[in-house]
Protein backbone atom coordinates (compact mmCIF):
# COMPACT_ATOMS: atom_id res chain seq x y z
CA UNK A 1 0.00 0.00 0.00
CA UNK A 2 1.18 3.07 -0.89
CA UNK A 3 1.94 5.82 1.45
CA UNK A 4 -0.29 8.86 2.52
CA UNK A 5 0.86 11.41 1.05
CA UNK A 6 -1.32 14.47 -0.30
CA UNK A 7 -0.09 17.96 -1.98
CA UNK A 8 -0.28 20.71 0.28
CA UNK A 9 -2.52 23.13 -1.45
CA UNK A 10 -4.98 25.51 1.07
CA UNK A 11 -7.61 27.11 0.42
CA UNK A 12 -6.82 30.89 0.92
CA UNK A 13 -8.15 32.42 3.95
CA UNK A 14 -11.32 34.26 3.14
CA UNK A 15 -11.93 32.37 -0.13
CA UNK A 16 -16.13 31.45 0.77
CA UNK A 17 -17.56 28.04 -0.61
CA UNK A 18 -20.81 28.39 -2.40
CA UNK A 19 -23.26 26.21 -1.02
CA UNK A 20 -26.40 26.45 -3.42
CA UNK A 21 -29.94 26.10 -2.11
CA UNK A 22 -31.88 22.48 -2.48
CA UNK A 23 -35.38 22.05 -2.54
CA UNK A 24 -36.92 19.49 0.30
CA UNK A 25 -40.06 17.74 -0.13
CA UNK A 26 -41.19 16.41 3.68
CA UNK A 27 -44.33 14.05 3.59
CA UNK A 28 -46.48 14.10 6.29
CA UNK A 29 -50.46 12.14 6.27
CA UNK A 30 -52.16 15.78 6.78
CA UNK A 31 -50.13 17.70 4.30
CA UNK A 32 -46.89 18.31 2.82
CA UNK A 33 -44.30 20.60 2.87
CA UNK A 34 -42.15 22.37 -0.02
CA UNK A 35 -39.02 24.28 1.10
CA UNK A 36 -35.88 25.40 0.51
CA UNK A 37 -33.01 24.19 2.75
CA UNK A 38 -31.39 26.73 5.13
CA UNK A 39 -28.06 27.95 4.12
CA UNK A 40 -26.69 26.81 7.41
CA UNK A 41 -27.24 22.77 6.24
CA UNK A 42 -27.02 20.60 3.26
CA UNK A 43 -29.99 18.67 3.90
CA UNK A 44 -29.91 14.92 3.07
CA UNK A 45 -33.12 14.95 1.12
CA UNK A 46 -32.98 11.40 -0.02
CA UNK A 47 -33.64 10.48 3.61
CA UNK A 48 -35.61 13.49 4.90
CA UNK A 49 -38.44 12.23 2.01
CA UNK A 50 -39.30 8.61 3.96
CA UNK A 51 -38.47 10.01 7.44
CA UNK A 52 -42.13 10.12 9.15
CA UNK A 53 -40.66 9.33 13.03
CA UNK A 54 -38.99 13.04 13.43
CA UNK A 55 -42.53 14.57 11.68
CA UNK A 56 -44.56 13.42 15.13
CA UNK A 57 -41.25 14.23 17.09
CA UNK A 58 -41.61 17.87 15.68
CA UNK A 59 -45.21 18.37 15.77
CA UNK A 60 -46.64 17.63 19.08
CA UNK A 61 -50.34 18.66 18.70
CA UNK A 62 -52.48 19.82 15.92
CA UNK A 63 -51.75 23.42 16.67
CA UNK A 64 -48.02 22.52 16.83
CA UNK A 65 -48.26 21.24 13.10
CA UNK A 66 -50.02 24.10 11.86
CA UNK A 67 -47.49 26.50 13.22
CA UNK A 68 -45.11 24.74 11.94
CA UNK A 69 -46.93 25.20 8.55
CA UNK A 70 -46.57 29.00 8.86
CA UNK A 71 -42.54 29.35 9.60
CA UNK A 72 -40.60 30.70 6.38
CA UNK A 73 -39.37 27.63 3.95
CA UNK A 74 -36.09 27.49 5.55
CA UNK A 75 -37.22 27.82 9.18
CA UNK A 76 -39.29 24.41 8.15
CA UNK A 77 -36.64 22.17 7.00
CA UNK A 78 -34.11 23.33 9.73
CA UNK A 79 -36.60 22.75 12.73
CA UNK A 80 -37.31 19.37 10.87
CA UNK A 81 -33.64 18.94 10.26
CA UNK A 82 -32.56 19.32 13.98
CA UNK A 83 -35.10 17.03 15.05
CA UNK A 84 -33.39 14.07 12.40
CA UNK A 85 -30.26 15.02 14.53
CA UNK A 86 -31.39 14.92 17.94
CA UNK A 87 -33.13 11.53 17.11
CA UNK A 88 -30.26 9.83 15.83
CA UNK A 89 -27.95 10.83 18.78
CA UNK A 90 -30.71 9.64 21.32
CA UNK A 91 -30.78 6.14 19.25
CA UNK A 92 -27.05 5.99 19.47
CA UNK A 93 -26.55 7.15 22.91
CA UNK A 94 -23.92 9.85 22.28
CA UNK A 95 -23.21 11.77 25.72
CA UNK A 96 -23.32 15.37 25.17
CA UNK A 97 -20.37 17.08 26.62
CA UNK A 98 -21.74 20.64 25.56
CA UNK A 99 -25.40 22.31 26.77
CA UNK A 100 -26.87 19.74 24.40
CA UNK A 101 -26.61 17.29 21.85
CA UNK A 102 -27.39 19.47 18.67
CA UNK A 103 -24.80 22.11 19.81
CA UNK A 104 -22.02 19.43 20.15
CA UNK A 105 -23.26 17.75 16.08
CA UNK A 106 -23.00 21.53 15.44
CA UNK A 107 -19.62 21.98 16.55
CA UNK A 108 -18.57 18.70 15.13
CA UNK A 109 -19.58 20.06 11.81
CA UNK A 110 -17.96 23.07 12.07
CA UNK A 111 -14.63 21.55 12.08
CA UNK A 112 -15.77 18.79 9.85
CA UNK A 113 -16.44 22.03 7.22
CA UNK A 114 -13.37 23.92 7.81
CA UNK A 115 -10.74 20.72 8.23
CA UNK A 116 -12.18 19.59 4.69
CA UNK A 117 -11.89 22.98 3.32
CA UNK A 118 -8.12 22.71 3.98
CA UNK A 119 -7.38 19.74 2.38
CA UNK A 120 -6.72 19.01 -0.98
CA UNK A 121 -8.83 18.58 -3.64
CA UNK A 122 -11.84 19.45 -1.41
CA UNK A 123 -14.80 20.96 -3.73
CA UNK A 124 -17.97 22.91 -3.27
CA UNK A 125 -19.56 19.32 -4.16
CA UNK A 126 -18.03 17.77 -1.09
CA UNK A 127 -18.79 20.82 1.10
CA UNK A 128 -22.77 20.09 0.05
CA UNK A 129 -22.71 16.52 1.58
CA UNK A 130 -21.07 17.02 4.65
CA UNK A 131 -23.75 17.27 7.00
CA UNK A 132 -25.59 14.02 5.01
CA UNK A 133 -22.10 12.13 5.64
CA UNK A 134 -22.59 12.99 9.17
CA UNK A 135 -25.88 11.71 9.74
CA UNK A 136 -24.24 8.44 8.75
CA UNK A 137 -22.62 8.63 12.19
CA UNK A 138 -25.70 7.36 13.60
CA UNK A 139 -26.38 4.29 11.64
CA UNK A 140 -25.84 1.18 13.78
CA UNK A 141 -23.03 -0.48 12.11
CA UNK A 142 -21.86 -3.85 12.68
CA UNK A 143 -18.62 -3.33 15.34
CA UNK A 144 -14.79 -3.32 13.70
CA UNK A 145 -13.51 -6.27 13.58
CA UNK A 146 -11.27 -7.67 16.16
CA UNK A 147 -7.09 -7.94 15.25
CA UNK A 148 -6.07 -9.97 17.84
CA UNK A 149 -7.71 -13.67 19.41
CA UNK A 150 -7.57 -12.36 23.00
CA UNK A 151 -11.17 -11.35 25.02
CA UNK A 152 -11.02 -7.54 24.74
CA UNK A 153 -12.60 -7.05 27.90
CA UNK A 154 -11.88 -8.77 30.98
CA UNK A 155 -11.54 -6.72 34.04
CA UNK A 156 -14.73 -4.56 35.40
CA UNK A 157 -12.49 -1.50 34.59
CA UNK A 158 -11.77 -2.98 30.98
CA UNK A 159 -15.66 -3.61 31.18
CA UNK A 160 -15.83 0.18 31.97
CA UNK A 161 -14.00 1.81 29.22
CA UNK A 162 -16.26 -0.65 26.95
CA UNK A 163 -19.32 1.00 27.78
CA UNK A 164 -19.65 4.28 28.54
CA UNK A 165 -21.27 6.58 26.21
CA UNK A 166 -19.14 7.92 23.92
CA UNK A 167 -18.63 11.38 23.06
CA UNK A 168 -17.69 13.62 19.63
CA UNK A 169 -14.38 14.42 18.74
CA UNK A 170 -13.42 17.85 18.30
CA UNK A 171 -15.72 19.83 20.85
CA UNK A 172 -14.74 19.54 24.36
CA UNK A 173 -11.82 21.90 24.65
CA UNK A 174 -12.15 25.39 26.34
CA UNK A 175 -11.87 28.50 24.51
CA UNK A 176 -10.80 30.75 26.93
CA UNK A 177 -7.43 30.48 28.34
CA UNK A 178 -6.14 28.70 24.96
CA UNK A 179 -3.62 30.90 24.62
CA UNK A 180 -1.78 30.01 27.42
CA UNK A 181 -2.79 26.35 26.76
CA UNK A 182 -1.03 26.20 23.86
CA UNK A 183 1.87 28.56 24.63
CA UNK A 184 2.94 26.48 27.79
CA UNK A 185 2.93 22.82 25.99
CA UNK A 186 4.34 24.46 22.28
CA UNK A 187 7.69 25.75 24.67
CA UNK A 188 8.21 22.26 25.39
CA UNK A 189 8.14 21.32 21.69
CA UNK A 190 11.16 20.64 19.44
CA UNK A 191 9.06 20.09 16.20
CA UNK A 192 11.35 22.15 14.20
CA UNK A 193 9.83 23.05 10.47
CA UNK A 194 7.98 26.51 10.76
CA UNK A 195 4.88 27.03 8.02
CA UNK A 196 5.11 29.54 6.23
CA UNK A 197 2.13 30.78 4.98
CA UNK A 198 -0.54 32.33 6.78
CA UNK A 199 -3.13 29.60 5.57
CA UNK A 200 -1.12 27.08 7.07
CA UNK A 201 -0.27 28.35 10.11
CA UNK A 202 -4.09 29.29 10.52
CA UNK A 203 -4.98 25.89 9.76
CA UNK A 204 -2.02 24.55 12.23
CA UNK A 205 -3.65 26.49 14.90
CA UNK A 206 -7.31 25.42 14.52
CA UNK A 207 -5.80 21.74 14.60
CA UNK A 208 -4.15 22.96 18.11
CA UNK A 209 -6.99 24.53 19.35
CA UNK A 210 -9.23 21.17 18.19
CA UNK A 211 -6.60 19.20 21.00
CA UNK A 212 -6.44 18.05 24.64
CA UNK A 213 -3.82 18.69 26.08
CA UNK A 214 -2.16 15.17 26.28
CA UNK A 215 -2.70 14.53 22.59
CA UNK A 216 -1.31 18.49 21.62
CA UNK A 217 1.72 16.96 23.35
CA UNK A 218 1.64 13.71 21.97
CA UNK A 219 1.58 15.06 18.39
CA UNK A 220 4.30 17.28 18.85
CA UNK A 221 6.61 14.91 19.96
CA UNK A 222 5.58 12.23 16.76
CA UNK A 223 6.08 15.28 14.29
CA UNK A 224 9.58 14.54 13.72
CA UNK A 225 9.00 10.62 14.04
CA UNK A 226 7.03 10.46 11.03
CA UNK A 227 8.00 9.20 7.46
CA UNK A 228 6.89 6.36 4.76
CA UNK A 229 8.13 3.69 6.81
CA UNK A 230 6.40 4.52 9.98
CA UNK A 231 2.82 3.25 10.70
CA UNK A 232 1.09 5.36 13.29
CA UNK A 233 -1.14 3.36 15.66
CA UNK A 234 -2.87 4.87 18.47
CA UNK A 235 -4.17 2.07 21.22
CA UNK A 236 -7.37 3.59 23.38
CA UNK A 237 -7.73 5.68 20.48
CA UNK A 238 -11.53 6.42 21.66
CA UNK A 239 -13.62 8.35 18.95
CA UNK A 240 -9.92 9.12 17.19
CA UNK A 241 -9.46 12.96 18.00
CA UNK A 242 -5.81 12.68 18.35
CA UNK A 243 -4.91 10.00 15.45
CA UNK A 244 -6.92 12.60 13.23
CA UNK A 245 -5.36 15.55 14.66
CA UNK A 246 -1.89 14.17 13.32
CA UNK A 247 -3.29 13.38 9.85
CA UNK A 248 -3.72 16.75 9.47
CA UNK A 249 -0.40 18.03 11.52
CA UNK A 250 1.62 15.32 9.54
CA UNK A 251 -0.05 16.87 5.91
CA UNK A 252 0.65 19.79 6.67
CA UNK A 253 4.67 19.21 7.17
CA UNK A 254 4.78 17.32 4.27
CA UNK A 255 5.35 14.24 6.25
CA UNK A 256 4.49 10.67 4.27
CA UNK A 257 3.14 7.89 6.18
CA UNK A 258 2.62 4.17 5.66
CA UNK A 259 -1.07 4.56 7.37
CA UNK A 260 -2.75 4.83 10.86
CA UNK A 261 -4.49 2.53 13.34
CA UNK A 262 -6.61 3.65 15.64
CA UNK A 263 -7.63 0.60 18.37
CA UNK A 264 -9.86 0.39 21.41
CA UNK A 265 -12.14 -1.91 23.29
CA UNK A 266 -15.22 0.17 22.87
CA UNK A 267 -16.99 -0.75 19.85
CA UNK A 268 -19.40 2.60 19.59
CA UNK A 269 -16.68 4.53 19.52
CA UNK A 270 -14.64 2.60 16.78
CA UNK A 271 -17.78 3.03 14.62
CA UNK A 272 -17.88 6.53 15.28
CA UNK A 273 -14.18 7.45 14.53
CA UNK A 274 -14.82 5.42 11.38
CA UNK A 275 -17.56 7.19 10.37
CA UNK A 276 -15.34 10.41 10.50
CA UNK A 277 -12.66 8.96 8.94
CA UNK A 278 -15.05 8.61 5.83
CA UNK A 279 -15.93 12.03 5.94
CA UNK A 280 -14.38 14.40 3.19
CA UNK A 281 -12.13 16.25 5.74
CA UNK A 282 -10.21 12.56 6.12
CA UNK A 283 -11.00 10.24 3.49
CA UNK A 284 -7.70 10.73 1.73
CA UNK A 285 -5.84 9.31 4.28
CA UNK A 286 -5.03 6.21 4.98
CA UNK A 287 -7.23 4.72 8.55
CA UNK A 288 -8.62 2.12 10.12
CA UNK A 289 -10.06 1.03 13.39
CA UNK A 290 -10.08 -2.31 15.16
CA UNK A 291 -11.29 -3.84 18.48
CA UNK A 292 -8.04 -4.62 19.93
CA UNK A 293 -6.91 -5.03 23.68
CA UNK A 294 -3.91 -2.53 24.43
CA UNK A 295 -2.31 -5.78 27.34
CA UNK A 296 -1.80 -7.95 24.29
CA UNK A 297 0.41 -8.15 21.67
CA UNK A 298 -1.38 -6.42 18.58
CA UNK A 299 -0.18 -7.72 15.26
CA UNK A 300 -0.92 -5.12 12.30
CA UNK A 301 0.39 -7.22 9.03
CA UNK A 302 -3.06 -8.74 8.65
CA UNK A 303 -3.98 -4.75 7.56
CA UNK A 304 -2.12 -5.38 4.72
CA UNK A 305 0.46 -2.07 4.90
CA UNK A 306 3.60 -1.79 4.25
CA UNK A 307 6.21 -0.18 7.17
CA UNK A 308 9.19 -0.93 8.61
CA UNK A 309 8.43 0.98 12.16
CA UNK A 310 5.66 1.61 14.54
CA UNK A 311 4.92 4.96 16.08
CA UNK A 312 2.33 3.64 18.93
CA UNK A 313 0.20 6.31 20.51
CA UNK A 314 -1.24 5.67 24.48
CA UNK A 315 -2.72 8.93 25.81
CA UNK A 316 -4.74 8.24 29.34
CA UNK A 317 -4.18 4.31 29.08
CA UNK A 318 -1.17 4.42 31.59
CA UNK A 319 -3.49 6.28 34.28
CA UNK A 320 -5.88 3.73 34.09
CA UNK A 321 -4.18 0.69 34.29
CA UNK A 322 -2.71 -1.05 37.48
CA UNK A 323 0.56 -1.22 37.81
CA UNK A 324 0.92 -5.22 37.37
CA UNK A 325 -1.36 -3.87 33.83
CA UNK A 326 0.81 -1.15 33.21
CA UNK A 327 3.76 -2.98 32.66
CA UNK A 328 1.78 -5.97 30.92
CA UNK A 329 1.04 -3.31 28.87
CA UNK A 330 4.40 -1.59 28.16
CA UNK A 331 6.19 -5.13 27.31
CA UNK A 332 3.14 -6.55 24.83
CA UNK A 333 3.72 -2.88 23.36
CA UNK A 334 7.65 -3.47 23.25
CA UNK A 335 6.91 -7.50 21.74
CA UNK A 336 4.78 -6.07 19.10
CA UNK A 337 7.20 -3.88 17.30
CA UNK A 338 8.92 -4.64 14.30
CA UNK A 339 12.36 -3.27 15.61
CA UNK A 340 14.33 -1.33 18.21
CA UNK A 341 13.26 1.86 15.74
CA UNK A 342 9.82 1.97 16.92
CA UNK A 343 8.59 4.52 19.75
CA UNK A 344 6.27 4.44 22.61
CA UNK A 345 4.66 7.71 23.18
CA UNK A 346 2.53 7.93 26.11
CA UNK A 347 1.02 9.77 29.11
CA UNK A 348 1.25 8.73 33.04
CA UNK A 349 -0.02 10.92 35.59
CA UNK A 350 1.69 12.71 38.49
CA UNK A 351 0.45 12.43 42.22
CA UNK A 352 -0.30 16.39 41.97
CA UNK A 353 -3.29 18.20 40.84
CA UNK A 354 -7.51 18.55 41.12
CA UNK A 355 -7.79 14.75 40.04
CA UNK A 356 -5.30 13.30 42.63
CA UNK A 357 -6.73 15.32 45.65
CA UNK A 358 -9.94 14.91 44.92
CA UNK A 359 -9.60 11.26 45.39
CA UNK A 360 -7.42 11.27 48.10
CA UNK A 361 -10.36 13.27 49.53
CA UNK A 362 -12.80 10.71 48.81
CA UNK A 363 -10.69 7.92 50.48
CA UNK A 364 -10.89 10.18 54.00
CA UNK A 365 -14.73 10.87 54.06
CA UNK A 366 -16.58 9.32 57.14
CA UNK A 367 -17.91 6.90 54.68
CA UNK A 368 -15.18 6.60 52.26
CA UNK A 369 -16.27 6.85 48.51
CA UNK A 370 -13.03 5.49 46.73
CA UNK A 371 -9.71 3.02 48.10
CA UNK A 372 -6.41 4.16 47.96
CA UNK A 373 -3.43 1.40 47.36
CA UNK A 374 -0.20 2.39 47.39
CA UNK A 375 3.04 0.73 45.91
CA UNK A 376 6.96 1.48 45.79
CA UNK A 377 6.71 4.13 42.84
CA UNK A 378 3.65 5.89 43.23
CA UNK A 379 -0.22 5.12 44.05
CA UNK A 380 -3.91 3.81 42.83
CA UNK A 381 -7.33 4.61 43.86
CA UNK A 382 -9.92 2.68 43.34
CA UNK A 383 -14.35 3.10 43.82
CA UNK A 384 -17.22 0.67 43.85
CA UNK A 385 -17.90 -0.67 40.42
CA UNK A 386 -20.72 1.99 39.89
CA UNK A 387 -23.54 -0.36 37.39
CA UNK A 388 -22.58 -4.14 38.93
CA UNK A 389 -25.30 -5.48 36.53
CA UNK A 390 -23.08 -4.99 33.31
CA UNK A 391 -20.64 -7.17 34.53
CA UNK A 392 -20.67 -11.22 33.93
CA UNK A 393 -21.80 -12.95 36.93
CA UNK A 394 -18.20 -14.21 38.16
CA UNK A 395 -17.41 -10.53 38.61
CA UNK A 396 -20.61 -9.54 40.65
CA UNK A 397 -19.12 -11.11 43.74
CA UNK A 398 -16.64 -9.71 45.93
CA UNK A 399 -17.39 -5.89 45.94
CA UNK A 400 -16.17 -5.58 42.28
CA UNK A 401 -13.79 -1.71 41.82
CA UNK A 402 -13.43 0.75 38.98
CA UNK A 403 -9.72 1.94 38.92
CA UNK A 404 -10.32 5.38 38.99
CA UNK A 405 -6.70 6.38 38.26
CA UNK A 406 -3.34 5.51 39.14
CA UNK A 407 -0.48 7.82 40.08
CA UNK A 408 3.65 7.74 39.71
CA UNK A 409 6.29 9.47 41.07
CA UNK A 410 9.21 10.53 38.31
CA UNK A 411 11.62 7.87 40.07
CA UNK A 412 8.69 5.32 39.93
CA UNK A 413 7.54 5.47 36.33
CA UNK A 414 11.59 5.64 35.47
CA UNK A 415 11.79 2.36 37.04
CA UNK A 416 8.47 0.77 35.49
CA UNK A 417 9.99 1.53 32.16
CA UNK A 418 13.39 0.62 32.42
CA UNK A 419 12.13 -2.60 34.03
CA UNK A 420 10.14 -3.21 30.49
CA UNK A 421 12.83 -2.67 28.65
CA UNK A 422 12.18 1.36 27.41
CA UNK A 423 14.35 4.71 27.95
CA UNK A 424 13.01 8.43 27.90
CA UNK A 425 13.68 10.37 24.30
CA UNK A 426 12.02 13.44 25.47
CA UNK A 427 9.30 14.47 27.97
CA UNK A 428 6.42 17.20 27.99
CA UNK A 429 5.10 18.01 30.87
CA UNK A 430 1.09 18.98 30.76
CA UNK A 431 -2.08 19.36 32.82
CA UNK A 432 -2.07 23.38 33.59
CA UNK A 433 -5.62 23.79 32.45
CA UNK A 434 -7.08 20.50 33.33
CA UNK A 435 -7.63 18.09 35.87
CA UNK A 436 -4.08 16.53 36.86
CA UNK A 437 -0.27 17.17 36.08
CA UNK A 438 1.07 14.49 33.26
CA UNK A 439 3.73 13.95 31.60
CA UNK A 440 3.49 12.80 27.86
CA UNK A 441 7.04 10.80 27.52
CA UNK A 442 8.78 9.58 24.17
CA UNK A 443 10.02 6.05 25.14
CA UNK A 444 12.57 4.21 23.09
CA UNK A 445 13.00 0.12 23.11
CA UNK A 446 16.51 -0.85 24.73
Amino acid sequence: MQATRLSRSIIPAGVALRRPGKCAKVCHSVSCVQATASPHFALPLSRMSTHSKPIKAVVSSETDFHNLLQLPPSEKVERIFHQVVIDKLAFFQIKAKGKNLLEDFNALKKTIESRGAAISGFNEKAVDVIVSDLLMLFEKKPPPFPIQTEIAVQTPTERYWSVVAPGFPFIDHPAEGTPSRLAYILKQSAMGKFLSTKAEQDFEKSIYLDSTEDGLAGNLLSIPLLDDATIVHEVGCWSGEALFNLTHLAHLHGKAVAGFVGTDIHSSTLSLAESVANLPAFRPFSMHFHIANCLYPIDLSPLGISFKKELRLAQRVVPILSPVDAKKFLKSSRSSFPNKDSTLILSYALPSGASFEKNREKTLLKNPTAREVSFSGGTTFYSPFPYPTLLPPEQQVDNPELLLNTYYTGKGFQELIQEAGYKIRHTIKVGQHSDNDRNIVALQPI
